[in-house]
């Protein structure tokens, strides 16, 4: 059985000058300055470069940490997913190739077990499943896993549905009239926090942590020995590095306790000595 195909994909980012800085795992939208914005808007001749056959759908996200925006390509009828790594001067190196399920359609980026690697999510049109990739940080996938959904999926997204910081997903299935919705699992006590750790200084204990992802967090609790050393409720982004210095006579081990708006707290212990 075939059908019309229509290539539908399209994703924005600043892949010459605008870097990746503060994105992970979501597909990033380039903002213009207002010194550029009012000037005519012109491209270069295309360059193009191979993927599988007949892609359809693109994501950008920086999969390898360089801080270079890289694209995920779904191959309709390759029944794979392309991985180009971006050079950070607006080209791209040689494709590879992921297996996923039959005929793929969509594609998303998110972190999906925590671990502040972007992962990937593919709706497979005519196994009517979504396939998830997860990422490990240097730009290569591991081996799909596939849940089942609706008929005929196309559309996939992300966002947390249940306020427990994890990652759910939403799928569109024309088949059937209907959007899945698959709600994460992931081990409840994990928090996206990476790079933790403590050192003693002139001026009291630095408390140093990078945040992977946003989703449902509100605020942080630094504890000694279990002890409430200081709280936070502070502005809380994806990819922004944190670093609190307090003044304190509790002694270690020391922790970071994530809060998360559900009210389920997840507790993180330094890379460092405690």
């Amino acid at each position: 059985m075939n059908r019309t195909r229509v290539t539908r994909g399209l994703a924005v980012a600043l892949l010459l000058t605008g870097g990746m800085s503060g994105l992970s795992g979501a597909t990033p939208v380039g903002t213009i300055p207002s010194a550029l914005a009012a000037s005519t808007v012109t491209f270069a001749p295309q360059a193009t470069y191979a993927v599988g056959s007949h892609p359809v759908d693109v994501a950008i996200g920086d999969f390898n940490g360089d801080g270079h925006p890289d694209l995920a390509v779904t191959n309709y009828y390759g029944n794979t997913v392309s991985v180009l790594l971006g050079k950070g001067d607006g080209t791209f190196g040689a494709q590879t190739t992921y297996a996923v399920g039959s005929h793929p359609e969509g594609v998303a980026i998110g972190d999906f077990n925590g671990d502040g690697h972007p992962d990937l999510a593919v709706t497979n049109y005519y196994g009517s499943t979504v396939s998830v990739l997860l990422g490990k940080g240097d730009g290569t996938f591991g081996a799909q896993t596939t849940y089942a959904v609706g008929s005929s999926p196309i559309g996939v997204a992300i966002g947390d549905f249940n306020g427990d910081g994890h990652p759910d997903l939403a799928v569109t299935n024309s088949g059937s009239g209907t959007v899945s919705v698959l709600l994460s699992t992931s081990n409840p006590t994990a928090a996206p926090v990476s790079r933790f750790m403590v050192s003693h200084t002139a001026h009291g204990l630095l408390f140093h942590w990078r945040l992977a992802s946003a989703s449902g967090i509100v605020g942080f609790t630094l504890l000694a020995h279990g002890q409430r050393v200081t709280s936070h409720l502070i502005p809380v982004h994806a990819n922004q590095v944190y670093r609190v210095t307090v003044r304190t006579s509790l002694a270690g081990p020391y922790s970071l306790q994530v809060l998360f708006s559900s009210g389920r707290t997840a507790t993180v212990h330094p890379l460092g000595p405690r």
